[in-house]
C-alpha cells in the first residue's frame, strides 16, 4: 500500500466517531434529564403509595402536591463504563430526595443509581432503573 492510500485511511478513520465524550455523564443536558426521570419515578411510587392507602383515585391536585412536594437533585455524576460498540455511557450519581408532607414534615434520603446513555437518532436517549429509587423512597426517613 502505498504511503499516500495510508494517509487518506488514517484521516478518513479520524472522521469516524470515537463514541459519547465521558463528560456526557455529567452535562447540564444529562443531569436535567435524569433528575427529570429519576423524580417522575419517585412521583410515581409515592402516588402510588398514596392511592392505596386512600383506597381512592388521587385527585389531580393531590398528584399535583405530590409532585412540588418531590425534591430530587443529583450530585458526583461519573462515568462506570462505556461502550463504544453500541456508543453507550453508563453512568453513575449520588441522588438526594427529600419529601414535604401535608403535616409540615418533611422526609429525605440518598441513593447511588446507575443510568445509561444512549446515542439516539434525534439527540441522546437515557435509562434509569426503577428499583433503588423505590428502595431510596422506602428507607427515606424524617
Amino acid at each position: 500500500m502505498k504511503p499516500s492510500a495510508v494517509l487518506i485511511m488514517l484521516f478518513a478513520l479520524a472522521g469516524c466517531s470515537s463514541g459519547q465524550k465521558v463528560e456526557n455523564c455529567w452535562s447540564p443536558e444529562t443531569n436535567q434529564t435524569t433528575t427529570s426521570i429519576i423524580k417522575e419515578i419517585a412521583t410515581e411510587y409515592i402516588e402510588g403509595l398514596a392511592k392505596a392507602s386512600e383506597r381512592a383515585p388521587l385527585s389531580a391536585e393531590k398528584k399535583q402536591r405530590i409532585s412540588d412536594s418531590t425534591k430530587i437533585t443529583m450530585s458526583d455524576l461519573h462515568v462506570v463504563n462505556r461502550n463504544q460498540d453500541v456508543d453507550r455511557l453508563t453512568c453513575g450519581a449520588t441522588v438526594h430526595f427529600s419529601f414535604a408532607r401535608a403535616d409540615n414534615t418533611s422526609i429525605s434520603g440518598d441513593t447511588s443509581v446507575e443510568f445509561d446513555v444512549y446515542k439516539g437518532e434525534h439527540g441522546y436517549l437515557y435509562s434509569v432503573a426503577k428499583a433503588p429509587i423505590v428502595a431510596m423512597v422506602n428507607s427515606a426517613s424524617e
